[in-house]
């Protein structure tokens, strides 16, 4: 059920939260150097996008893309089983580049991914 609030009231309750509630962290700071991020990102990429080695996805892991998501773990996992990438696209290449860490989210690593390929077989 709705709850059905006076505008007044309700931007009071939007804007009246406390500045403890809405701080910024005190830092922005990588868990590690950047080299290191973008070398544990890319191990993780060589490992199939995690489906290879799926100790290296957090159990918190989300994944989403413009075609589907948000996917849990074990959904990700799921969806990367169910379809032969290789043996739909045998000339399948993916190129990663410019990697960065996110400024905004020190745990998180950026890259810039392009695919190649030609649909020669059945995708599942």
């Amino acid at each position: 059920a709705w709850e059905v609030l006076p505008p007044l009231v309700a931007l009071g309750r939007f804007f009246g939260r406390t500045p403890e509630l809405v701080r910024e962290p005190e830092s922005y700071l990588a868990p590690f150097p950047e080299s290191v991020m973008v070398s544990l990102a890319k191990g993780v990429l060589a490992a199939d996008v995690g489906a290879g080695d799926p100790g290296l996805l957090a159990d918190t892991f989300t994944w989403s893309s413009k075609y589907d998501g948000p996917l849990d773990k074990a959904g990700y996992l799921a969806r990367r089983a169910k379809y032969d990438y290789q043996a739909a696209f045998d000339d399948l290449e993916v190129t990663y580049e410019n990697f960065r860490v996110d400024p905004f989210d020190p745990y998180r690593v950026w890259a810039d991914a392009t695919t190649t390929g030609t649909r020669t077989g059945p995708l599942a």
